[in-house]
């Protein structure tokens, strides 16, 4: 039996891996059939997960929806505290409302759309504009047709099927490749990672001269 990572891991950029983990094994000691257990992990965990899977997405993938909607979710974070600890329950599995899920994804694509209209009224940004609003709609009715899927397999004990992978594919489209396509399309060519070597000692020299000169005049 696999559990926690072992079963299905997740970024460490959404913090939840271990989180998931420590339940899975809790519920697998309190539960004696194995199909109550994955009922169970099943209810708790849909949620968190789907928020991770959104934010693995979202801050991965350099579509240009994927990336309004990066920022959007930078404003919420930063402007709105209950936006913040909202993800943050979400994440940890203390909350695991779908409908403040569903809230808070609506927020911030709301957010995002927002942002971008005034754009659609000028002359070179506003086919840019149109290929944002078609992308994400696009997303959001695959998504929507991937969770009904689910669903609906849960309600009848089934396992998802290859038509409820290929319909949540769509919607994820950097982290849930379709079958044949490539998992990494985001970018039209590779991008060599950067040295941050002089970077950093350009850094702790200025931090140096600070000190310096706060100690002189101190």
């Amino acid at each position: 039996m696999l559990i926690g990572d072992a079963a299905g891991h997740y970024h460490p950029k959404t913090a939840v891996g271990m989180t998931l983990g420590f339940g899975d094994a809790l519920t697998l000691a309190e539960n004696k059939r194995f199909r109550d257990f994955t009922a169970e992990r099943f209810r708790a965990t849909r949620i968190p997960e789907f928020l991770a899977m959104g934010l693995y997405e979202v801050f991965a993938d350099h579509r240009v929806e994927a990336v309004v909607l990066r920022y959007a979710i930078y404003r919420g974070w930063r402007a709105n505290s209950a936006y913040r600890d909202r993800t943050t329950r979400i994440l940890a599995c203390e909350d695991r409302s779908a409908t403040g899920m569903t809230l808070a994804f609506c927020g911030t694509v709301a957010r995002a759309l927002t942002r971008e209209t005034p754009f659609s009224f000028r002359r070179f940004a506003s086919h840019r504009t149109r290929a944002i609003f078609n992308a994400l709609a696009v997303r959001l009715w695959w998504l929507q047709r991937g969770v009904r899927q689910l669903r609906k397999a849960s309600r009848e004990g089934r396992e998802e099927s290859r038509q409820t992978r290929d319909s949540l594919a769509r919607a994820f489209l950097y982290s849930m490749p379709s079958r044949g396509e490539p998992s990494r399309p985001a970018r039209s060519k590779e991008v060599e990672s950067p040295d941050a070597g002089p970077a950093l000692k350009s850094v702790a020299a200025r931090l140096l001269n600070l000190q310096r000169g706060a100690a002189r005049t101190g």
